[in-house]
């Protein structure tokens, strides 16, 4: 957790020439029960969440990087507009993960590493990149997210957190669904050899991804303080996947029509 430059006070200050730009308003009104916790389950808590505060930010650096992509490329506006607004999303994520590990600790007494947390480079063309980016951050990331966040969900006893989770869980279903019908849209806006390289391994690339995430959040599921506070589970609680699994999409029709809408059993506080 400890960075080598870069504190949560410089990360999260609001310099007074900022301050009319940004709404600095709780996410949750409520503030968890602590009077019964253990002094582990608010240290588990407090780690937990301010360490997705990193994954948070990750994700705000990779759609920012797909918005620029798909500006390059004269993309159609809706699909500039969808993105802004799930990098939007990701910022308030960040702010909503700090705000809920400041419950359980002082957020002045971590360093966070916030830095170089981007994509790795690639040479490959831009429409490709996007498409990379729409798939393995969208289609495949932000679902994944989205059975491990419910998880976390299910376990949480606590009214407060379950309703930060709510947050989430509204934003990634969204996210989800997004990816999905941003691919869509890319492919039914330009040639498929505009997506190469990308496009000959999309699928296999989409299956690995998927049984990656999967594999990582179950292998972090162990158990252990801060159950009642978001962030312990055990592995079974997250569904194995199948050894075998289909793709994702086929990479000849990504979504036929519209493509699936927001699963509504995630948006339960």
């Amino acid at each position: 957790m400890k960075a080598d430059r870069g504190s949560c006070s410089r990360f999260f200050d609001r310099p007074r020439r900022l301050r009319a730009y940004v709404d600095d308003s709780p996410f949750v009104a409520r503030r968890p029960e602590l009077s019964r916790a253990s002094d582990a389950d608010r240290e588990a808590a407090f780690f937990g969440w301010a360490s997705r505060v990193v994954d948070e930010q990750a994700s705000v650096l990779a759609f920012a990087e797909l918005l620029g992509h798909l500006g390059a490329i004269a993309a159609p506006l809706a699909a500039l507009e969808t993105v802004h607004g799930l990098l939007g999303d990701e910022l308030r994520h960040v702010r909503l993960c700090a705000e809920v590990a400041s419950w359980f600790g002082d957020l002045d007494s971590l360093e966070i590493d916030v830095e170089d947390l981007w994509l790795p480079p690639t040479d490959e063309p831009r429409a490709s990149r996007a498409l990379e980016i729409v798939v393995r951050e969208l289609v495949v990331g932000e679902a994944e997210s989205l059975i491990a966040l419910r998880a976390y969900r299910d376990a949480t006893s606590d009214p407060a957190v379950r309703e930060a989770y709510a947050i989430l869980l509204y934003d990634e279903a969204r996210h989800a669904s997004a990816g999905r019908n941003l691919e869509a849209v890319l492919r039914a806006s330009f040639e498929d050899a505009a997506f190469e390289p990308f496009l000959s391994r999309r699928d296999d690339v989409a299956e690995a991804d998927r049984r990656h995430h999967r594999a990582v959040h179950r292998a972090g599921a162990t158990g252990g303080p801060g159950r009642a506070f978001g962030v312990s589970i055990f592995a079974h609680e997250i569904p194995a996947l199948p050894s075998t699994a289909p793709p994702t999409a086929s990479s000849s029709h990504p979504c036929s029509g519209s493509c699936d809408p927001i699963p509504t059993d995630t948006l339960l506080p």
